[in-house]
């Protein structure tokens, strides 16, 4: 087993950080963490993988966290079948908590895809992306310490982009540009398929 475990550290400057130890406590491997920007309604939420599966959680302390549940799980046949993690931390938008995810299928090949939860209920997602939004095209994608990878680590809003810096082949970092309207718009078609 890889034996990964999220913990939590904190700064004030970037330079020097204090360890707080792990978020969660129980023998079961556990990575690709984000936690949210901001509080929600008075709690904190995070992001993270258990069971293949991108799972959130919740605290008013960040010492105390409570299993929400999972956001979204590996699906049966498609692009998203073998396993989940969250990439970037979320970005609020106006419809709500723009994520951005990567997914394995099962011949190994990782992609981006994007979902959206509700503003003020994270546990509800109002939007998903039937289709990957990013997926390994290029030379520097494919081939590396691990082929076929695309892993977003980064999300920026800019103007009327959004900047996804992410991970190619775990070799390069890369960066791509959507435009928020055309990714806007993508999302709010699909809003009628979720749920």
């Amino acid at each position: 087993p890889w034996r990964t475990r999220v913990a939590r550290l904190t700064t004030t400057n970037f330079r020097t950080f204090e360890r707080h130890g792990l978020v969660f406590t129980d023998e079961v491997d556990d990575k690709d963490a984000a936690l949210f920007p901001e509080k929600i309604k008075g709690r904190y939420y995070l992001f993270h993988r258990r069971n293949l599966a991108i799972v959130l959680a919740s605290s008013t302390d960040l010492q105390h966290w409570r299993e929400e549940g999972p956001v979204l799980e590996p699906a049966h046949g498609g692009w998203h079948n073998d396993r989940l993690g969250i990439g970037a931390p979320p970005v609020l938008t106006e419809l709500g908590w723009l994520v951005l995810y990567h997914a394995r299928d099962s011949h190994g090949v990782y992609r981006v895809g994007a979902l959206v939860l509700d503003a003020n209920d994270p546990r509800r997602m109002v939007a998903h992306l039937p289709e990957p939004l990013l997926e390994p095209r290029e030379t520097y994608e494919k081939v590396g310490v691990v082929p076929n990878v695309v892993f977003a680590c980064g999300l920026v809003e800019l103007g009327g982009d959004y900047l996804v810096y992410y991970g190619g082949a775990d070799k390069v970092l890369a960066g791509a540009r959507v435009a928020k309207a055309e990714l806007m718009g993508a999302l709010r078609r699909s809003m009628n398929s979720v749920g």
